[in-house]
């Protein structure tokens, strides 16, 4: 029975799999094809920018994005464009089907291929960039390359601080600081007179002086220049003592915006320009015969004025995006790590090793950059520290003294008939004596070396000895620190540590 359901089974699972499947045989077959497929590229061409072009400058402040469609066109149709501008998207899903649209902050039409994108707003001042990203109905996207343009549509100003040694503060940002025409004469004092003042960073600025007319031995003097700092000085040249001259200023920015100060007057050597004084004839009483004057036509000549050219734009200045930054230095954290503890280490090993107390830290720090100053009456061992005391008062000390590099030290006057004197120093041992004043210029308190297998002193005095580590490292730290990145704390850091290392080690050799 179990068998016969078994085989039943199996004719069921047969039957089903000759319903689902048919074979054929081809008489001609030889047991192998080959099958070929197209498969349709899904990559395009993208989008062409048109406007602003690449590195280019505009003073146009809402500068139109413009763009065509992809050339040849995809196979598979275009859907929407995404237009990018200064790295995010600010146009998104633009129809490739749109006419025209009004959005709030852009407005966009289609004419033909190209696309329009108007903005509603004025562009900051300065450098964009701008992209464009085609998509079709499958999804695929292509982008465009990213152009780079600048923007400068504000007018350049210029401002007059000083001539010679007047200070004027004239500025077209405030015309009411200019006076009037008829007040613009100066009179300088120099025959090489200096002007100083100020203009946009970057402005091309024009500087031209203007001879009187019919005069010899006049030359009118052009001169252009750069100023990125915005600050500029500019001389004029061999005045003639007694003309009044015509001055003329102006500056062109990036974008090619102009401004033209309002001119004025030099005079060398003369307070203002007065009229010749004209003589009034006396009239007579004798009688004339009537004569019938001629009258000849006058040939009236309209004097040209001179209209001063503005300079040439120019080039913008550098995108600070383009401009590889030097690394920050204090982005190194283990440099800035040897950097901030070299100087401190050094000086903690050296109060350590000298057995200086916490109380005369800044006493022995300037003993110890400064050895070179002050008086050097008396001697002992080097960076010792000496109390002395009044042997009537041992309550206080009368005078505490630390010596410096070579052992030397002052003593403030009057001094006493006779002190106790305490020292302490490095693998020093002193016994404490009242000895007289009188004795101090004429000996040495040179105290008696201690046994140096003592644990204490050969750990202080290891310290001495290795101290010039932490130094050799805080003097290469602070030099790159401060070549690399120029601030006051490089540079006091970089001079403690080379005023260390010469009063440590240089001075007492060329001392001696």
């Amino acid at each position: 029975m179990r068998r016969t359901a078994i085989k039943l089974l199996f004719f069921v699972v047969l039957l089903f799999i000759s319903g689902k499947s048919s074979f054929a045989i081809d008489p001609n077959a030889t047991g192998s094809a080959v099958v070929t497929a197209e498969i349709i590229s899904q990559e395009f061409n993208p989008s062409t920018l048109i406007s602003p072009s690449d590195n280019s400058t505009t003073n146009n402040p809402r500068e139109a994005l413009v763009w065509k469609r992809p050339s040849p066109l995809p196979a598979t149709p275009l859907h929407h464009y995404d237009v990018y501008l200064d790295g995010q998207v600010f146009a998104a899903s633009v129809s490739d089907s749109i006419t025209s649209q009004v959005y709030y902050y852009y407005t966009i039409r289609r004419d033909n291929d190209t696309f329009y994108l108007d903005t509603n707003f004025d562009f900051a001042q300065g450098y964009h960039t701008w992209k464009v990203v085609a998509y079709t109905t499958a999804g695929t996207s292509a982008s465009s390359e990213t152009r780079t343009f600048y923007i400068d549509s504000i007018y350049p100003f210029i401002t007059l601080k000083k001539v010679d040694r007047q200070t004027l503060n004239w500025s077209t940002t405030d015309l009411t600081t200019i006076p009037d025409i008829n007040q613009r004469d100066l009179t300088v004092t120099a025959v090489n007179p200096l002007l100083t003042g100020s203009v946009e960073p970057y402005a091309n600025m024009q500087f031209i002086l203007i001879c009187p007319q019919n005069i010899l031995n006049c030359t009118n003097q052009i001169y252009q220049g750069n100023y990125p700092t915005g600050s500029w000085q500019h001389r004029f040249y061999g005045l003639i003592r007694g003309l009044v001259y015509t001055v003329y200023l102006s500056a062109t920015d990036a974008g090619g915006n102009s401004t033209i100060f309002p001119e004025f007057y030099l005079a060398y050597g003369i307070i203002s320009p007065t009229p010749l004084a004209v003589t009034t004839p006396t009239p007579t009483t004798s009688v004339s015969p009537e004569v019938t004057p001629i009258i000849t036509p006058e040939v009236e000549i309209t004097p040209v004025p001179f209209i001063p050219v503005p300079p040439i734009s120019p080039t913008p200045p550098l995108n600070p995006t383009l401009v590889p930054k030097l690394p920050l230095i204090t982005s190194n954290l283990w440099f800035m790590l040897l950097l901030v503890l070299g100087l401190p280490l050094h000086l903690l090993m050296t109060m350590y090793g000298a057995k200086i107390r916490l109380i005369l830290i800044f006493r022995f720090i300037s003993v110890l950059l400064f050895p070179f100053f002050g008086k050097k009456e008396y001697q002992t061992v080097p960076f010792a520290t000496l109390d002395m005391y009044d042997p009537e008062k041992l309550d206080s000390s009368w005078q505490t003294k630390i010596s410096d590099i070579k052992g030397f030290y002052h003593l403030t006057t009057p001094l006493l008939p006779k002190i106790f004197v305490k020292i302490t120093a490095t693998n020093r041992y002193w016994k404490n004596i009242i000895i007289n004043c009188s004795l101090l210029s004429l000996t040495c308190l040179f105290p008696l070396p201690e046994d140096p297998k003592i644990h204490p002193n050969r750990l202080r005095k290891l310290s001495l000895n290795l101290r010039s580590l932490p130094l050799t490292v805080a003097c290469l730290t602070s030099t790159i620190a401060f070549i690399t990145q120029q601030n006051y704390f490089f540079l006091i850091y970089l001079y403690l540590s080379l005023q260390l290392a010469y009063s440590e080690y240089l001075y007492p050799k060329i001392s001696r």
